[in-house]
């Protein structure tokens, strides 16, 4: 690999990598176009597998980085993982520039859409974050196609942009314009157009709370809060600043000192959660759950449990009641789970993995009968999970979420670009509660209407307005990147023609006869 395609990949890399929020220089968000638009033209020209493994190498490893609570056994993991998409897609698109290089642009769009999807959704490794689509969050009218093809159509069509401004550069210029040109289009149309669905009753004034729970001994009220008493009195000061409201949501694990468990114990533990309501008349809020025959470990600790959020109302007749129980299904590798290829890993930590995957439940629905959409934390990433909610009638989304263990790094920039596009592709208001922020209120448009400052306990009240009806990218998003993928093998498998030289009439040779060929 020459020194001048080494340096192409790692600017390429770095321009990538900054601008993945939060952004590290203003506007930085362009900068991801710039730095695929040269990643693709190395590919192109040079035409090195190492381009490939060095460019996702580095582009992942500083969003692992940036985060500040994957381990050094996560980190090396996302690192060769991340080697691994970018040998298999530098080969695809090195492929396609040794058939012609009018190829590079198209398949590199495509191709970028489909290993995106992969990494994002890869059994036991999803990793979602650093997609280019996310960059532009704070822009929301560019991401605005979501609402038609979903987050992966959006990195397709910036894909697009990128790949066609390298196929300039490679000389493709037909091809590459088409693309650039269909992309800009597109985006263009989708935000003039977009419409959200229609309104259902009346808006809802939800109350989010912001705890500061800590996660570890050295964060701020940690020596307060890590005491279970001294938690819950902490909990019931912020209770009183909850104003009269419609809902109240409350991060995930805020009861995380006591489980819940099925039957009679449940009940009476939930009955006991009256002083954190406020003025809410309703209250979503995470706990841990088990079964009553789990055997309890040291300082009450279950053997195995399952994270969840209750949605709780008040009935004047009945007092408390569960009116729904969401329980995570979408657990995080290494973190709440053990990927099939790290098994090994409970050898030596038996007791750390007690996390157990939840079961899909009923929607939880208020007084009036809309239906809420519940994702805990990591849920928050998947975009196919919140169309399932959707289409099965969720008129908004409320998102409890624990983030403490990130130290303020990176992670709480993602995951608001990610409801930001959750928000757009499902045409509904989503709501984040989270331990030290970014607590926030997301239009349907990706607007954030409202964001709690970072590192402080806090409440404050969003009003929002459920929505009913669903948009094209509930129904088409999750294929986009089957159709890339497609296209890509069709493009590389679909045998060569030779193309007859016109200056000589073909690869043999000149096909007219000579002058001494003719006759007489």
């Amino acid at each position: 690999m020459s020194r001048t395609a080494l340096a192409w990949t790692i600017a390429a890399a770095i321009l990538v990598a900054i601008a993945s929020p939060p952004e590290i220089v203003p506007m930085a968000r362009f900068l991801s176009i710039v730095g695929l638009a040269g990643f693709a033209f190395t590919l192109g020209r040079w035409q090195r597998s190492l381009s490939g493994v060095l460019f996702f190498a580095i582009t992942y490893g500083v969003y692992a980085w940036s985060l500040r609570h994957v381990s050094f056994l996560g980190f090396v993991a996302i690192v060769v993982i991340a080697a691994g998409y970018g040998f298999v897609f530098a080969k695809a698109v090195i492929r396609a520039a040794t058939r012609s290089l009018v190829l590079v642009p198209p398949v590199f769009a495509a191709g970028w859409c489909a290993i995106e999807a992969i990494r994002g959704h890869w059994p036991g490794a999803a990793y979602q974050h650093g997609q280019i689509a996310q960059s532009f969050y704070q822009m929301p009218a560019l991401l605005a196609a979501a609402r038609f093809v979903g987050e992966a159509g959006c990195n397709l069509l910036f894909a697009m942009i990128a790949g066609g401004l390298a196929g300039i550069a490679l000389g493709a210029r037909r091809v590459s314009l088409v693309l650039i040109t269909s992309a800009c289009l597109v985006i263009a149309v989708a935000a003039l157009a977009i419409r959200s669905p229609q309104a259902l009753g009346d808006p809802l004034r939800v109350t989010l709370v912001q705890t500061m729970q800590p996660a570890f001994r050295d964060q701020p009220m940690a020596e307060r809060l890590r005491d279970p008493e001294g938690l819950y009195a902490h909990y019931r000061d912020l209770a009183k600043t909850v104003p009269d409201c419609d809902l109240a949501v409350w991060p995930e694990g805020a009861l995380s000192g006591v489980f819940l468990v099925a039957g009679d114990e449940e009940a009476t533990q939930v009955r006991s959660l009256a002083p954190l309501f406020g003025g809410a008349k309703a209250l979503l809020i995470g706990a841990l759950r088990t079964d009553p025959d789990v055997e309890r470990l040291e300082h009450t600790w279950p053997s195995a449990y399952r994270i969840a959020a209750y949605f709780l109302v008040r009935e004047p007749d009945k007092g408390i009641v569960i009116r729904g129980i969401h329980e995570k299904e979408y657990l995080v590798p290494v973190g709440e789970t053990v990927p099939f290829w790290l098994a090994w890993l409970k050898l030596w930590m038996p007791w750390y993995w007690r996390t157990e995957r939840g079961q899909q439940s009923e929607l939880p629905r208020l007084d009036d009968g809309r239906a809420l959409g519940v994702a805990i934390c990591y849920e928050n990433c998947f975009g196919t999970f919140f169309a399932r909610e959707a289409l099965a009638g969720a008129s908004f989304f409320a998102v409890p979420s624990f983030e403490s263990w990130y130290r303020q790094g990176a992670e709480l920039d993602q995951m608001l670009a990610m409801t930001v596009l959750r928000a757009i592709e499902t045409g509904r208001p989503v709501v984040r509660a989270t331990s030290d922020g970014i607590s926030c209120a997301v239009r349907p448009n990706g607007e954030v209407a409202l964001a709690l400052p970072r590192n402080e306990a806090t409440t404050a009240v969003a009003t929002i307005q459920p929505r009913q009806g669903t948009t094209v990218a509930l129904h088409v998003a999750g294929f986009v990147p089957f159709f890339a993928a497609a296209f890509v093998i069709f493009c590389l498998a679909y045998p060569r023609r030779q193309r007859p030289d016109r200056a000589n009439g073909g690869p043999e040779g000149p096909t007219a006869p000579t002058s001494a060929e003719l006759p007489g």
